[in-house]
C-alpha cells in the first residue's frame, strides 16, 4: 500500500485533448440531496455543483446518477440529462498506476498494480465502499476529510484498474474557459460551492494567473492559531488546490482560492470583486477546509464566512474552525480562529467536535473525549467572538443518536426543513456516539420543546472551551 499510495508525490500535469464519449460530468447538483441508492433515504447534501458521473439508470421514468461531487460528497441522484457534459480524464500523477482489484474485494495493500496505457481515459464505474487517496488521509476521519470516496474503475488504452479521484484531472468545456475572465469561465462553468482540485483542471490556468504575486501582503497564521501576523510573500502561487464561490453578494467576500506550495504551505486567498484579496497563509501542516458556511452575523450586510480547516501532523490532525468577517479589506483583517477536533494518533488524546449555528446566529460546539461531553455558546459581536452568557451548563434536546456520524446525518436530513438542530458528539463511556440536538440557554425553554417533540430527551452539557490542541 505504501509503494501505491506515495505516487500522490508525483508532479500535476494539466492538458487537453478529445474527450471520450464515456465521460461525462453533471452540473446543477448544489443542496441537492444524495442517497446510497436510487429512491433510497438522503444521507447527504452536495455542497459543490459539478459532479463527475460513475454509473446511470433511469427508474420508473426517471434518470438517476451516481456521482462523485465536487465537495468530497458521493451518491445517487436524480437530475435531468440535459445537465450532463462531455468529460476528459487525465492522470496528474507520473507514473500513473492502477490498482488491478476492486478495494471492495481485495485490499489496497495486497493487490498488483497496472501501468496506465494511455494520456486519457474512460470511467467504468467506482467501488462500494469509500478509501482513503494516501497515507497521511488515512489519519482524517472521513466525515472530514472530502479526500475518501469511493475509487474510481478507469480504463486507460487496454489496461483498467483502480484509483481514486484525486490522481485525475477532468476537464470539459476548457476551449471556452480558456480564454477570457476568470468569472466568465467560472460561470460558464457552473463552478459554485466547493470545487476540489480534480474539477479544477479547465480553469487552472486562470486561478494560476489570479493568484497573489510575490511580494504580495499576506497575513500568516501560525499552527498554533496565534493571531495573524502581517508579512509580505516571498514566493509565486501558481498550484491551486480548492475553490469556494458563493452566490453573489451586493458587496465583501464572495469567493476563496486555496493555492498549495510544494512544501507544507497553503495560501487561503478570499476575494471581494476587484478588490484586494486577503491572503492567509498558514506555513504547515497542509490545511485544508472540509466545510464552508457564510451567514451574516452581526447584521451588517456582509456575510461573514465561517470554515472548518483541517491540518495535519506527525501521526495526527487537528482542526480549527475560522471566522473571517465579511467586511474585511487588505488593510484592515478581522479574523478568529477556534480549536475542534483532535488526534495525536493515540486515543487518549482525542477530541472529535462539531459545531452548528441557529436561527438567532449563535454558534454552537460540541466536543467529546474520552468519557466527557462539553459545549459552549459564542456570539458574534463587533467582529469578535464572545460568549452568549455565563452559564455553567447547557441543555440539549436530542431528537435522535447513532454510533456513526452517517447514521446520525441520515436522521438530521429528515427533520432539517422543518425542526432545526445540529449534529454533534457525545462521549458515553468509552464509546463515542453521534447526536441530532437543539441546544438551549434556558433550560425551562428545553424542556418545553422537548416535549412537543415525539422521543426527543434532555441532557446537560458542562460548558468548556477545548482550547487545548
Amino acid at each position: 500500500m505504501l509503494a501505491l499510495l506515495l505516487v500522490m508525490a508525483g508532479p500535476w500535469r494539466y492538458g487537453f485533448a478529445e474527450a471520450a464519449p464515456e465521460n461525462h460530468v453533471l452540473t446543477g447538483v448544489l443542496n441537492a440531496t444524495l442517497t446510497e441508492t436510487p429512491g433510497a433515504r438522503p444521507n447527504a447534501i452536495a455542497a459543490g455543483n459539478v459532479a463527475l458521473v460513475v454509473e446511470s439508470r433511469t427508474e420508473n421514468g426517471r434518470s438517476w446518477f451516481r456521482l462523485l461531487v465536487s465537495d468530497g460528497s458521493h451518491g445517487w441522484v436524480a437530475a435531468a440529462p440535459e445537465n450532463l457534459r462531455p468529460a476528459i480524464i487525465r492522470p496528474v500523477i507520473d507514473p500513473f498506476l492502477l490498482l488491478e482489484h476492486n478495494p471492495d474485494e481485495t485490499p489496497i495493500e495486497a493487490s498488483s498494480q497496472i501501468k496506465a496505457g494511455s494520456e486519457t481515459g474512460q470511467v467504468l464505474g467506482a467501488s462500494r465502499q469509500s478509501q482513503p487517496p494516501s497515507l497521511e488521509a488515512m489519519r482524517i476521519p472521513e466525515r472530514i476529510n472530502p479526500a475518501i470516496q469511493p475509487w474510481l474503475w478507469l480504463k486507460f488504452g487496454e489496461s483498467s484498474g483502480y484509483a481514486p479521484l484525486d490522481w485525475i484531472a477532468i476537464d470539459w468545456d476548457s476551449s471556452i474557459a480558456s480564454d477570457g475572465s476568470l468569472v466568465t469561465a467560472l460561470d460558464h462553468l457552473a463552478l459554485h460551492g466547493m470545487i476540489r482540485k480534480p474539477f479544477l483542471a479547465p480553469v487552472a490556468n486562470l486561478l494560476a494567473r489570479a493568484a497573489p504575486k510575490r511580494s504580495a501582503p499576506i497575513y500568516i497564521l501560525s499552527d498554533n492559531g496565534a493571531p495573524l501576523r502581517r508579512a509580505t510573500s516571498n514566493m509565486d502561487w501558481t498550484l491551486p488546490e480548492m475553490l469556494v464561490r458563493q452566490d453573489a453578494v451586493r458587496d465583501g467576500i464572495d469567493s476563496l482560492i486555496v493555492y498549495a506550495a510544494p512544501d507544507r504551505a497553503r495560501l487561503f486567498s478570499f476575494r471581494n470583486g476587484d478588490a484586494s484579496p486577503v491572503n492567509i497563509l498558514v506555513e504547515e501542516d497542509r490545511p485544508f477546509t472540509s466545510r464552508v458556511e457564510t451567514r451574516d452575523l452581526d447584521g451588517d450586510g456582509k456575510p461573514e464566512w465561517l470554515l472548518e480547516v483541517i491540518s495535519t501532523y506527525g501521526d495526527g490532525y487537528y482542526s480549527r474552525l475560522w471566522i473571517l468577517a465579511g467586511n474585511s479589506v487588505e488593510s484592515a483583517v478581522k479574523f478568529t480562529a477556534i480549536p475542534l477536533s483532535r488526534s495525536s494518533g493515540e486515543r487518549d488524546g482525542d477530541m472529535e467536535a462539531a459545531w452548528w449555528l441557529d436561527p438567532e446566529n449563535r454558534l454552537w460546539i460540541g466536543r467529546a473525549e474520552k468519557r466527557r461531553t462539553t459545549g459552549s455558546c459564542l456570539r458574534y459581536e463587533k467582529q469578535a467572538v464572545v460568549p452568549c452568557g455565563s452559564q455553567r451548563s447547557f441543555a440539549v434536546a436530542v431528537l435522535a443518536g447513532d454510533a456513526s456520524f452517517s447514521g446520525a446525518r441520515q436522521r438530521w436530513l429528515e427533520w432539517r426543513a422543518t425542526v432545526p438542530a445540529g449534529i454533534f458528539p457525545v462521549g458515553e463511556g468509552s464509546d463515542l456516539r453521534w447526536i441530532v440536538g437543539r441546544p438551549f440557554l434556558d433550560k425551562d425553554s428545553a424542556r418545553a420543546w422537548t416535549k412537543q417533540q415525539a422521543d426527543a430527551k434532555l441532557v446537560f452539557w458542562p460548558a468548556g472551551s477545548g482550547d487545548r490542541r
